[in-house]
C-alpha cells in the first residue's frame, strides 16, 4: 500500500510524500516546503515537479542531491536552474505517457493545463496500489487524463489557487 503524507498545501508551499509501505522507499511530489520531518532522507527514491509556481519548487535546493523528476521547461526556468546551481546531472526529463521506474514505484506523467511551460499530473503505482497527483488547479476534461485519474486506486489533488500570489511567483525568491 501507499501511504499519502501531506507536509502542506497551499499557496504557502505544497508538498507530499508517498511512502510504499512494504520496502520504506518515498517520494516526494514538489517541495515548496520542507518534507515532514519524520521522513529518513536516505528512504527518498525520487522528487517529482509538477510545475515550477514558487509554492512547489521553493525548497528544490534542499533536495538536490535526490533524483528529480519533471519536464524539461518547468525544470529549466530560472528560479529552479539557480536552485539547482545548474547541476543537472540528478534530472531526469520526463514526456508525458511515458512510464519511469524509482524504485518500487512506476510513475507516469500526463499533460496538465495550467499556466506554466508544461505541467504535468502524476500517476503513481506499485504492485498493489495506485495514487494519482493532480497538478494545482487544473481541469480534467481530457479523456485520457480523466481515465488514468480515475483508474487509480487513490486520488490527491492539489488545488490551491491564489491569483494575486501567482502573479507575484518570485515572492519567495
Amino acid at each position: 500500500m501507499i501511504s499519502i503524507i501531506v507536509a502542506g498545501s497551499g499557496s504557502s508551499g505544497n508538498c507530499t510524500v508517498l511512502k510504499d509501505n512494504k520496502t520504506g522507499k518515498a517520494l516526494v511530489v514538489d517541495c515548496g516546503i520542507s518534507p515532514p520531518p519524520l521522513l529518513r532522507f536516505e528512504d527518498v527514491v525520487g522528487v517529482l515537479i509538477t510545475h515550477s509556481h514558487n509554492d512547489h519548487v521553493h525548497n528544490i535546493r534542499e533536495l538536490r542531491s535526490k533524483p528529480i523528476y519533471g519536464t524539461k521547461e518547468e525544470l529549466t526556468v530560472d528560479k529552479v536552474r539557480k536552485a539547482l546551481y545548474d547541476d543537472y546531472s540528478n534530472v531526469t526529463y520526463v514526456t508525458s505517457l511515458s512510464k519511469y521506474e524509482i524504485g518500487p514505484f512506476t510513475i507516469t506523467p500526463y499533460s496538465a493545463e495550467h499556466d506554466t511551460p508544461n505541467p504535468v499530473h502524476y500517476k503513481i503505482e506499485t504492485k498493489d496500489d495506485s495514487v494519482w497527483y493532480g497538478c494545482d488547479a487544473c481541469s480534467y476534461d481530457d479523456e485520457v487524463v480523466f481515465a488514468a485519474a480515475t483508474s487509480c486506486k487513490k486520488i490527491m489533488l492539489e488545488c490551491n489557487y491564489d491569483e494575486d500570489l501567482m502573479e507575484e511567483d518570485n515572492h519567495f525568491i
